[in-house]
């Protein structure tokens, strides 16, 4: 496995994913599947929705090749699980799309979605850190990866909410999961992960600002769970690594997206907000609301994202002492973001203060 075919590889599915959106934005128009503008909006333009279609599209004929033709070293029950899990929760989120379907009715599908998957991983009985004791924590550790992929689903499709965002996050953590497959020399893996980056490559054509199209629940509920399943298979096809590692690496692939929706849900219980209610709280909703344009504040995430790379190259590696590296240097970046909302918000609020005088 060579590489040099990663750039072409990724390109095809570029290709693929532009075609592919751009026959399902034809598709929305004539079915006015349409995003209206209202006040929990960031944009002001009626925008047809459900783009995210052509990936998972893309994603899942590729899951079918990898299981009929390429996977040969283990993991094929997962890849079949993922398919088949991957389909189910992606055409309830397109009704969802179609027709509004209620929090209580979404979190049980969710959830099952997410026990069929689980029912052919086998739980992370064990915790293993480079460097540190194992620590075996049983059914906990059933829980935490429930809990893992419908947090990380529902995560994803509430970082969707302005141009290029969800689309920018899913080429880097894709091409991050097409890397992490030539490290430990996995052709799956790495197209794969090439398919899911490629297509949102292709999908950011007509998403990004002024985004013609926008992901929508299919597209953005379906990446979540997709990257939170990725360490599942990478650990099936390759068991000497731990699933913790893996884990890690999936983490870090989207710790814009995780830090984003911890902090947002966490600011909105100690306000003692309605969770379940819609709203514009989000560190990168409110750098919008402070003036910035889209496009800045989606090459921002997908910049601190980037940072994922080379830290995942040292956790598969097994580097000591890489666990508390990586923790100090996201709660770095994660700070930083943080202020720099904080800086954006005062500096929007004088300039306001200043009109008024």
């Amino acid at each position: 496995m060579s590489f040099f075919w990663i750039l072409p590889g990724w390109l095809f599915f570029a290709a693929l994913g532009f075609g592919a959106t751009a026959l399902t934005l034809r598709a929305a128009r004539r079915a006015a599947i349409i995003d209206v503008p209202n006040e929990r909006s960031s944009h002001s333009v009626p925008t047809p929705r459900g783009g995210g279609l052509s990936i998972v599209a893309i994603l899942s004929a590729s899951l079918s090749v990898a299981f009929f033709s390429v996977d040969h070293t283990g993991g094929s029950s997962v890849l079949f699980a993922w398919f088949l899990a991957g389909i189910f929760l992606a055409a309830f989120s397109l009704i969802d799309d179609v027709r509004p379907v209620s929090a209580l009715i979404r979190l049980p599908l969710q959830l099952i979605t997410a026990a069929a998957v689980l029912w052919t991983v086998g739980g992370w009985p064990v915790l293993e850190l480079p460097g540190m004791p194992s620590l075996a924590w049983g059914a906990f550790g059933w829980l935490l990866l429930l809990f893992w992929i419908v947090g990380l689903a529902n995560v994803y499709n509430f970082m969707d909410g302005i141009d290029g965002i969800a689309g920018t996050q899913a080429v880097v953590a894709g091409l991050g999961w097409a890397l992490a497959g030539y490290w430990v020399n996995d052709t799956a893996l790495m197209w794969l992960g090439l398919a899911i980056s490629g297509s949102a490559g292709g999908f950011l054509v007509l998403n990004w600002a002024p985004a013609k199209i926008f992901m929508g629940d299919v597209g953005s509920a379906f990446a979540g769970f997709a990257f939170a399943v990725f360490p599942l298979l990478a650990h099936h096809r390759n068991p000497e690594i731990s699933l913790t590692v893996w884990l890690a690496c999936a983490v870090l692939f989207v710790w814009p997206f995780l830090f984003d929706g911890a902090y947002t849900l966490l600011h909105r219980l100690y306000r003692r907000e309605n969770i379940l209610q819609a709203h514009r709280s989000h560190l990168y909703q409110r750098l919008v609301i402070s003036g910035l344009r889209h496009p800045p504040v989606t090459l921002l995430y997908g910049a601190l994202a980037l940072v994922s790379w080379p830290l995942a190259a040292l956790w598969l590696r097994g580097t000591l002492g890489i666990f508390p590296f990586s923790l100090i240097l996201l709660l770095c970046l994660a700070c930083g973001l943080a202020l720099i909302v904080k800086f954006q918000e005062n500096r929007a609020r004088t300039k306001r203060d200043q009109r008024r005088k």
